[in-house]
């Protein structure tokens, strides 16, 4: 026995040891010294070193070193640093230094179809890097955050003047909307005709293409982010109160020959009276609104994986309400919910491919009433909003109050009238809801095949996209009885009920709508690098995008095949020829093809001889193009070119003798077989540089001109064959201006530095031919900007009745002393629609951007100014043109009366409808100048080493302001707002946790 049991024990001897040398062999602990450098040998300082699970083990230290203690080689080690593609390693004793392969994402940019170095970039484009934005400029949108943050934009979407700009995101047309900050790499705004050109007709007027974040290999990363938002009124409409409204509306009969209607008694009662019996409802009470609005964004962000696969997901969510605090008016909000994944494969060594995937959830839960537009419009006195229960002192009117379904809080009836059946506040409080939800689905696919393995540099690249997008609204639509108080003296001694109630349970469906977004492209690009100095680029595009909404017959189709090639001789001269055959489903099918060619030439300046010495230019580049685009964005119809006829009106036969009539067939347009393409033509003059080693600037001068653009040439025709007029291409503008982008930044010492910028565009537009006749040279559109305002010259008011018999006869309505006086442009004693002048424009020409970053240590300050000058506006809502039985702003108070005659600034009132005062003049005009603080923030980073040995990788704590201050001579004008929900200033408390 004891022989037997011996016999086994160096079999098991040998498997120990075997397993032993094996759990040695995977389990053995090292101890690590080294360091992180480029490929050229330089150390790379706060590089991370994370182990399989994200924590954090090591950060290098300025000369690139780390060290790590008792680590097991059997692990996995992940090596990263901003600008740097990541790197895996297993722990060895011997490892040696850890070379990072700089991210070339860094050093090139998405253009249209394309990718290339930003030094090679010979086109207008503005690059905005969104990873600072986000981090110390919490802005709320993307178009929020282009504002201010370049040079070329008027406004977010209007590039150089043109307006209307397409959004690219990944290269689909789709919207800012479809699209937060935190998903994006980075936006790059394509000004010129030449940086647009391979985009087709689409991208005419401009293109924002914004590229989505990617994961990166072996850069593991979870960013969570949490913002509180609270937004304050900036300002509210301020109308008159009952008192003196019936007190001017009794002027106002007066000065139109009329007895007053609200004798002196009555309006003392509304004075001094109890406010049920004789209400004054001030709308914008806090009794009905807010004082804030409250706004919670939640968003989560996952990226990682390996050489083979990557990804980056974002999830976002976001709730606001409203400022309502009644009734329904509570539950007013706003939800969205967002998801995001983006994919990248490789399949095997050639062929590799994107999948994203962009699902948006959107509802909106509102009251069935427009509150804001029915404060700005309904007189303070014209009902009881709610009537107390308490006021009732009689069984019988009791006995009718409690008809009622809808007792607010168990005190109040619903007030209302024969005139008001339906009141805001009775909306708000029994009339239901509506929820507006929306639904988003965005696919995308891209295959990229790398055929370098037939020809080095040639590859094929195909992208596949639908989105579909559907909107409906779910309501609760109910029925609701009013009851208007009866008084005798200062006691309800009845009801008057109005309605009834019912509420049917039945939710509805209506207002359906959808939106489908089909399209696909393929592209063959060669790049070659002919030698150390010479490179060529070559690219065959072809592109078809249809774009079709509900109630849409026809939809929008895109399509163009596009040629481009590149050539750099020595790296320091560089040459781009695009050609592009764009289709038109609008124009016949003689002219539905239009050629448009772009050629652009770029001089690396900063690589010549005579300027490498200069130590005070670092880099310098400057570049011209000359393009000629084909685009129907401006014909925004189809089939113009055709006949078209109508059945309308009717003819009589026999003198239409025993009632014979037939219908009739008439003409309303001629045809036109040649009608063709409007076009951009367009010559640019740009230069960038970095000097002094701490100052960066790009300015681009541009002189545009769109030719062809579709109008009816009436002023060739008699009046009579106006209805057989074709379209034709005639009409013509011109945008001549520049754009100027300078930044300085600093490094003050080893704790402090600073940047400043600033944005700046000037657009001036003129128009080059137009269509018309007038009898005055004056009136002509030729030669005036695009966005001329054209109106009547005033001259103060009609002092008496003398006054108007001794000026020219203005033919909009009888007047009287107190009205507006006209010029008399033309001498011919008649004031009318001949004597229009051109008073200002709509845009304005010149807008900037000024952004201040300020670091020191661990706290950062950031601010954004923005402002526009030389744009007017014209004042035209109800709040300021007063007549009939209009609601009475305090505008009015500085009315022209006889007393008032010589210090008014308003003309008289009128309970008529009064033409003559309330048209388009300079009386109404105002500067729309101004300069805004736009944002900012003060941010506190821990930093990495703070964290280095948790999960945690970094925390940002953030305070920030949105449209804080506005500086402007009519300030009260332009942060008002009448018939909608005011402007808010925000302010912003959030955290941003990186792991």
């Amino acid at each position: 026995m004891k022989h037997h049991t011996s016999k086994y024990k160096i079999p098991f001897l040998v498997l120990y040891l075997l397993f032993f040398a094996g759990f040695m062999a995977n389990g053995q602990n090292v101890n690590l010294k080294t360091r992180v450098v480029t490929s050229e040998g330089k150390p790379i300082a706060n590089a991370l070193i994370t182990n399989e699970t994200g924590k954090i083990m090591a950060i290098t230290d300025t000369t690139g070193h780390f060290e790590l203690s008792g680590v097991a080689d059997s692990i996995s080690l992940y090596v990263s640093a901003d600008g740097f593609q990541a790197a895996m390693i297993k722990p060895k004793v011997s490892l040696g230094d850890i070379v990072l392969e700089q991210d070339l994402s860094s050093l090139t940019v998405n253009v249209a179809y394309r990718n290339v170095y930003k030094k090679n970039l010979g086109t207008d484009v503005t690059i905005i890097d969104t990873k600072n934005l986000r981090d110390f400029d919490n802005a709320f949108g993307v178009a929020d955050a282009l504002n201010g943050r370049t040079n070329g934009l008027l406004w977010y979407n209007n590039i150089w003047g043109l307006q209307n700009a397409q959004v690219f995101v990944d290269g689909v047309p789709r919207s800012l909307d479809d699209v937060t900050v935190d998903e994006i790499e980075h936006i790059t705004v394509l000004k010129g005709a030449h940086a647009v050109a391979l985009y087709g007709s689409i991208g005419a007027k401009g293109v924002i293409l914004v590229t989505t974040k990617r994961g990166e290999a072996y850069k593991r990363r979870i960013d969570v982010r949490v913002n509180n938002d609270f937004g304050v009124p900036r300002m509210y409409p301020s109308y008159l109160n009952s008192t003196d409204y019936m007190t001017l509306y009794n002027e106002a009969r007066v000065n139109d020959g009329l007895p007053k209607l609200y004798s002196d008694s009555l309006i003392t009662k509304y004075r001094t009276g109890n406010r049920y019996q004789y209400p004054d409802v001030d709308y914008y009470s806090s009794e009905y609104l807010r004082s804030m609005t409250n706004r919670t964004e939640a968003t989560a962000q996952f990226s990682g994986g390996n050489k083979n696969a990557r990804f980056f997901t974002n999830i976002n969510f976001e709730r606001a309400n409203s400022l309502l605090k009644i009734g329904e008016g509570k539950n007013e909000n706003d939800q969205t919910f967002r998801a995001r994944g983006n994919v990248d494969l490789n399949l095997n060594e050639f062929i590799s491919s994107t999948i994203d995937v962009s699902t948006i959830f959107y509802s909106r839960r509102s009251a069935m009433t427009n509150y804001w537009q029915r404060a700005a419009t309904t007189l303070p006195f014209k009902y009881t909003p709610l009537i107390p229960l308490d006021l009732i002192r009689t069984d019988s009117v009791l006995e009718i109050a409690n008809t009622s379904r809808n007792i607010v809080d168990g005190k109040y009836l619903l007030g209302g009238s024969q005139e008001y059946l339906n009141t805001p506040f009775a909306d708000l409080y029994a009339g239901g809801y509506n929820n507006n939800i929306q639904r988003v689905l965005q696919v995308t696919n891209k295959l990229h095949f790398d055929l370098s393995a037939l020809t080095e540099g040639l590859s094929f690249t195909t992208n596949i996209h639908a989105d579909y997008q559907n909107a409906y609204n779910q309501s609760i639509n109910n029925n609701y009885a009013v009851f208007a108080p009866v008084w005798r003296n200062d006691s309800l001694v009845n009801l008057i009920k109005y309605g009834n109630d019912y509420r049917p349970g039945v939710e509805n469906i209506n207002n359906s709508w959808q939106r489908r977004n089909l399209g696909a492209s393929a592209q063959v690009n060669y790049d070659k690098l002919l030698n150390d100095e010479n490179s060529l680029s070559l690219m065959a595009v072809a592109s078809a995008i249809q774009i079709q909404s509900t109630g849409e017959y026809q939809p929008n189709k895109y399509a163009h095949l596009g040629l481009y090639g590149s050539y750099w001789y020595k790296q320091k001269y560089g040459i781009d020829l695009t050609g592009v055959w764009v289709n038109s489903t609008k124009l016949p099918k003689s002219n539905k093809i239009g050629f448009s060619p772009s050629v652009g030439f770029t001089w690396l300046l900063s690589e010549e001889e005579f300027i490498k010495n200069i130590d005070a230019i670092d880099f310098l580049k400057a570049y011209t193009s000359l393009s000629m685009l084909k685009t129907d964005l401006d014909i925004n119809d189809y089939f113009l070119y055709e006949n078209y006829y109508a059945s309308q009106g009717y003819f009589a036969w026999n003198d239409n003798l025993n009632n014979t009539s037939n219908s009739a067939t008439v003409s309303l347009r001629g045809a036109n077989p040649d009608l063709s393409f409007p076009t951009r033509k367009e010559f640019v003059l740009g230069i960038e540089g970095n000097i002094l080693k701490n100052v960066a600037f790009n300015g681009n001068f541009f002189l545009i001109r769109n030719e062809g653009l579709i109008t009816k040439r009436l002023s060739l025709y008699p009046g009579f064959l106006s209805d057989y007029v074709p379209f034709t291409n005639y009409n013509a503008n011109q945008y001549t201006g520049f754009d100027l982008s300078i930044t300085y930044h600093k490094k003050l010492s080893a704790d402090a530095k600073f940047s400043i910028g600033w944005n700046s565009t000037y657009v001036t537009s003129k128009v080059i031919k137009r269509d018309e006749l007038n009898a005055y040279d004056y009136l002509n559109r030729t030669g005036k900007p695009v966005d001329a305002i054209f109106g009547l010259e005033s001259k103060g008011f009609f002092t008496s009745v003398d006054d108007i018999k001794n000026s020219p006869f203005q033919l909009f309505g009888e007047v009287k002393p107190g009205d507006i006086k006209y010029v008399d442009q033309n001498g011919d004693n008649i004031i009318d629609q001949n004597d229009e002048v051109m008073i200002g424009r709509w845009i304005s020409p010149f807008v900037f951007g000024t952004h201040f970053t300020f670091t020191y240590k661990k706290l950062t300050l950031f601010v954004l100014a923005t402002g526009s000058m030389g744009g007017y506006g014209v004042k035209t809502s109800d709040y300021y043109w007063v007549d009939g039985d209009d609601k009475y702003s305090k505008e009015v108070l500085n009315r022209w009366t006889e007393q008032t005659k010589n210090s008014a600034t308003f003309p008289r009132l009128s309970s008529l409808r009064n033409e003559n005062n309330f048209r388009y003049s300079d009386f109404w005009l105002y500067k729309t100048d101004r300069i805004d603080l736009s944002r900012a923030q003060l941010t506190y980073a821990f930093g990495r080493n703070t964290f280095r040995q948790g999960y945690l990788k970094d925390l940002h704590l953030y305070v920030s302001g949105s449209n804080l201050l506005t500086l402007a001579k009519n300030k009260d004008i332009l942060i008002l707002n009448t018939n909608s929900a005011p402007q808010m200033t925000y302010y912003t408390v959030g955290v941003k946790a990186i792991f």
